[in-house]
C-alpha cells in the first residue's frame, strides 16, 4: 500500500527531537508499505514557505518550513498546500490511506485532504492533551477540531489503552485500536553494568511532567545509605540547571552524573552500563525511554501514571504513586536487593514481542487492510 503521513509532530531543524517516536513509528510501518510523509512547522525566520525534501532510513520526507508570526489555521492549510502539491509534483500519489499523528493542531488539515482524495483517515495518538487534571491549559479549539477528526477517522490507535479511556471521556468516539510505541529493539542489547549500582533517568528534563526535583529529593535520601550507588540524569532539557539544584541539596558530586540531549547510540550505551531506569513523571502515555530500557533488559521503576502500569509489572519493575517519594526511596533500595532476581532476557523478549519494528509493523498493515475491506 501507499500510505501518506501526516503529523502535528515531527523532528525539524525547529526541534530536533520533537516527535522522534513518531518517525520510529513511521519507519516501522515502512517496513511493509511505501511512507511519504508531509509535516509542516511555523518559523520566526527565514524563507515565506520552503519545502525541504530527505530520504531517512528509506522513507520520503518533505518538511514545509514557513514563516509566520501567528500559526493562523488558513496559513497552517496554505503550508500544508504547499507540501501536498510538491508531493503530487514528484509523482508520489495517489496514496490508498492517510495517516496522521497527533490529533491537535494539524489533523483537520490531514482529515479534510483524505475526504477530499477519497481515502480513509487512521489516526494516531500519543497526547496526553484529553486530560484535564493533566492539561488544564487545554487549547480553546482542542474539542471542535479533536472531534472532527475523530468523525472521519475509521480508526484512531492510541499508543495506550489509558490513552483510549481519556479520550473517549473526552467525547471522541470512534473505532479505537491501541497500538504502543515502537522502538528499534535491535539497537539495544543486554550487557554487563559498571560496577556499583546504576540508575539512569533520560527525558526532557521538564519538571512540570518529569517531576526531576522529586527524583533528586529521593536520590538525595537514597545516595547517603548506598555509597556505591550512581544516578546518572539526562537528556534534551537543562542538565546544567537541574546539576546545580543536586549541588544545592548537598547531594554528592561522586554520586550523580548529569548530561545532555543524546543520539539513539548514545542512549543504547548509557543503558548498557546501568542496572535499573527511573521514571517519576506526572503524567505519561507511555514513554518511548521505558520502552528502550526493557529492550536492554532493564527493569523499570516508574510512578503509576498513563499507560505504564501495562506494561510494568512486578516481572519488569517497580511502579509508585506519583508525587510519593517516601515509595520512590523505598523502591529504590528494594532495586538494589531485589535486581537478581529479574530475568533480563524475558524483559527484552517482552519488549521484542510488543514493541518490536516488526510487531508494531503488522499491527498497522492489519489495521490498514481492515480499514480498505470495509470501505470496499
Amino acid at each position: 500500500m501507499r500510505i501518506l503521513m501526516t503529523s502535528s509532530w515531527f523532528p525539524s531543524r525547529k526541534h530536533a527531537t520533537l516527535g522522534n517516536f513518531v518517525q520510529r513509528h513511521i519507519e516501522a510501518i515502512a517496513l511493509q508499505h511505501e511512507v511519504v510523509v508531509l509535516v509542516c512547522f511555523r518559523m520566526d525566520e527565514g524563507n515565506e514557505v520552503e519545502v525541504v525534501k530527505s530520504v531517512e532510513n528509506g522513507v520520503a520526507i518533505y518538511r514545509v518550513y514557513a514563516t509566520y508570526k501567528k500559526w493562523q489555521v488558513w496559513k497552517a492549510k496554505h503550508v500544508f498546500r504547499y507540501g501536498w502539491q510538491s508531493i503530487q509534483n514528484d509523482g508520489h500519489a495517489p496514496f490508498d490511506i492517510v495517516h496522521h499523528h497527533v490529533i491537535y493542531p494539524t489533523g483537520i488539515l490531514a482529515a479534510s485532504l483524505a475526504q477530499e482524495i477519497h481515502v480513509p483517515l487512521v489516526v494516531t495518538e500519543h497526547w496526553t492533551i484529553y486530560n484535564k487534571k493533566v492539561r488544564s491549559d487545554q487549547p480553546k479549539w482542542l474539542k471542535w477540531a479533536s472531534k472532527r477528526v475523530a468523525a472521519k477517522a475509521s480508526v484512531i490507535c492510541p499508543v495506550s489503552v489509558d490513552l483510549a479511556d481519556t479520550m473517549m471521556q473526552f467525547g471522541l468516539p470512534s473505532n479505537y485500536h491501541v497500538i504502543p510505541n515502537v522502538v528499534d529493539t535491535a539497537a539495544f542489547k543486554i550487557d554487563q553494568p559498571a560496577p556499583g549500582f546504576h540508575f539512569l533517568h533520560i527525558s526532557s528534563l521538564d519538571e512540570r511532567h518529569k517531576n526531576i526535583s522529586g527524583i533528586l529529593r529521593a536520590w538525595a535520601i537514597v545516595s547517603r545509605k548506598m555509597p556505591d550507588a550512581k544516578l546518572h540524569v539526562g537528556g534534551d532539557g537543562p542538565f546544567e540547571f537541574w546539576r546545580s539544584q543536586a549541588k544545592a541539596m548537598d547531594i554528592s558530586e561522586e554520586s550523580i552524573f548529569f548530561f545532555g540531549e543524546c543520539t539513539s547510540q548514545e542512549v543504547a550505551l548509557r543503558m548498557n552500563l546501568a542496572h535499573c531506569f527511573v521514571m517519576f513523571s506526572r503524567f505519561e502515555n507511555l514513554p518511548v525511554v521505558i520502552v528502550e530500557a526493557m529492550s536492554a533488559g532493564l527493569p523499570i521503576i516508574s510512578s503509576q501514571v498513563g499507560g505504564i502500569a501495562e506494561h510494568v509489572t512486578k516481572e519488569r519493575g517497580m511502579l509508585v504513586r506519583s508525587e510519593q517519594e517516601d515509595e520512590l526511596v523505598a523502591a529504590m533500595f528494594a532495586m538494589r536487593a531485589l535486581w537478581p532476581d529479574y530475568n533480563r532476557f524475558e524483559i527484552r523478549q517482552y519488549a521484542i514481542k510488543h514493541f518490536g519494528q516488526e510487531a508494531i509493523s503488522c499491527e498497522y498493515d492489519g489495521v490498514y487492510k481492515r480499514v480498505l475491506e470495509k470501505g470496499n
